[in-house]
């Protein structure tokens, strides 16, 4: 600053340079360079990354999820199994989801509800699964030894007049087309001059809920006792509408409707006006349709004829609602102590000629 001064051809006129000035200048333009450069950093930039790698970790959790959570289902969805007839059996009848009793347990002992039929439940009364009793030859294929009876299963009811009904759940095993058809039931009835069940083969529930399981059969003079097993949900059931198919066609108008309030799943039935004289039948054409009788091998002076027959089927509700009304097949029993010429016992010498000429 003092050369500045020397140099200056007019230092009296003019005042010194306010040298103060200038350094606060230049101290104020050195600091405010590097106080601009810390000043650069794109203001709300890092706000936004922040965000869109909140918005990108938000996204993977929920796809996440959602796929671990559609692989859960899909598993538990694999995992459930299919319901089986036996699960199926047991949603349709009430009777079988009620604890099983003593009586119950009875119904399958000798002399029982079911201890009487030949060979099957005496020989099978197992769970399902287990082997045959010695009672059946090693590798047979007769069905009473291929039924396996559902034990915990087993119903008996009590329908009145001192009869009583008892379901066998049970399932046919081992290679046969029947075994295809699952887990069904056999349905027996006993009680005064009747013991009776239905066919051997099981009823799938496909059928019970369709249809019903009707046995019946001959009790008295024009009278057959009967019971219908019926799914969950049927309050009442009748039979009307009776019609004979054999051993000639004719609408049985004077076969009174047999109507029954249904309990624990059964029907009692009992069927009136069904004698010759009401059917208008004649003896002679009654030959061919010989059940049962009493009598010597080769005469016979009482006899019960099964008639082939169809009635229409009602079943209410508790609210007296028409659940399903069709057309069922039925046989129709009909006793007479009067039977048709040259009826003999369908068994020992009868088949083989011997009672030729008696009459």
């Amino acid at each position: 600053m003092d050369m500045i001064r020397a140099a200056n051809p007019y230092p009296d006129e003019l005042p010194p340079l306010p040298i103060e000035p200038v350094r606060h200048r230049l101290a104020d333009t050195g600091s405010d360079r590097p106080q601009h450069r810390r000043g650069i950093r794109l203001p709300g930039m890092g706000g936004a990354v922040m965000a869109v790698s909140i918005a990108v970790a938000v996204v993977i959790a929920v796809v996440a999820i959602t796929t671990l959570g559609h692989r859960r289902r899909a598993r538990v969805s694999a995992a459930s199994p299919v319901t089986s007839s036996r699960q199926e059996l047991i949603q349709t009848l009430g009777v079988l989801r009620r604890p099983q009793d003593p009586s119950d347990r009875a119904a399958i002992r000798p002399g029982g509800d079911g201890g009487q039929l030949p060979g099957i439940f005496r020989v099978t009364a197992v769970p399902l699964g287990s082997a045959p009793r010695p009672a059946c030859p090693r590798g047979s294929i007769a069905l009473p030894c291929t039924l396996r009876l559902d034990t915990p299963l087993v119903r008996a009811v009590n329908v009145g007049h001192g009869y009583r009904a008892a379901v066998f759940p049970a399932k046919i095993e081992r290679s046969s087309p029947e075994a295809q058809r699952g887990e069904g039931v056999v349905l027996a009835l006993r009680g005064p001059g009747l013991y009776i069940i239905t066919t051997m083969t099981p009823s799938t529930v496909q059928e019970l809920r369709a249809r019903g399981l009707l046995l019946s059969d001959y009790v008295s003079s024009g009278v057959d006792r009967g019971v219908m097993l019926v799914p969950d949900g049927v309050a009442q059931v009748t039979l009307d509408h009776f019609r004979l198919l054999a051993p000639r066609q004719a609408v049985l108008d004077r076969v009174p409707p047999a109507t029954s309030i249904v309990k624990d799943n059964f029907a009692p039935l009992r069927i009136t006006g069904l004698t010759e004289e009401n059917l208008d039948l004649s003896p002679s054409s009654l030959g061919r349709y010989f059940h049962e009788g009493s009598g010597s091998r080769c005469r016979i002076n009482f006899a019960v004829y099964a008639l082939p027959a169809t009635a229409q089927m009602t079943w209410l509700s508790a609210t007296h609602t028409a659940i399903r009304r069709i057309t069922i097949s039925l046989r129709l029993d009909v006793g007479t102590h009067h039977p048709a010429p040259g009826t003999t016992a369908p068994i020992g010498p009868a088949r083989s000629g011997a009672c030729s000429g008696v009459h």
